[in-house]
């Protein structure tokens, strides 16, 4: 996990999660003081999210794609729209896996270069687009409309726009991390 020219490389990862460590030991300041103002882009960068590409990079991008497609037919399914989809690699895998699949990665302006990169290195068709889900329009039409832990998955104002760029009976799949349970994941 720490040799560069390895596929399995995490060392951005694991210097993200530092990163996160050192910020619990501010803790104490920001419970007196409040919150330590930082800029999306200080936080939201090229390494930062190459950090995050390299934990999907476990197998976990083809498994979650394959768990939707055992709840969703994917197969009849024309576009999905990636909200937040940062690194795009979901997309990318949702394009290769189903071919009739139009897949769209909306993110923001300081990811969507990344994001383009990433869809240019797996070759893929996957199309990338600038825009903030909060406040911009979402493209319509979506069969499927993913939200793979961006924020938007936890925002209630947004569950009304999103409904809105779904077809009739498309899917809004919002992936978290939660306890293992007997439950339906989907």
């Amino acid at each position: 996990y720490l040799l560069q020219a390895s596929p399995c490389q995490m060392s951005l990862h694991l210097a993200n999660r530092m990163k996160r460590l050192e910020d619990l030991v501010r803790l104490p300041k920001m419970l007196h003081d409040g919150p330590l103002p930082k800029e999306r882009t200080q936080e939201w960068n090229e390494k930062w999210m190459e950090g995050i590409a390299q934990s999907c990079r476990d197998g976990q991008v083809g498994e979650f794609v394959r768990l939707c497609g055992q709840h969703i037919d994917l197969d009849r399914s024309h576009r999905l729209l990636d909200l937040g989809g940062g690194h795009g690699l979901y997309s990318i895998a949702f394009a290769h896996l189903h071919p009739g699949l139009e897949c769209t990665v909306m993110d923001l302006p300081v990811i969507v270069p990344y994001a383009q990169k990433t869809v240019d290195e797996y070759g893929s068709r996957v199309k990338v687009v600038v825009g903030d889900y909060f406040r911009d329009p979402l493209p319509e039409g979506n069969d499927v409309i993913l939200s793979s832990f961006s924020r938007c998955g936890s925002e209630p104002a947004l569950v009304e726009k999103v409904r809105d760029a779904l077809t009739p009976h498309g899917h809004y799949v919002i992936r978290r991390h939660r306890a293992h349970t007997s439950e339906d994941p989907l």
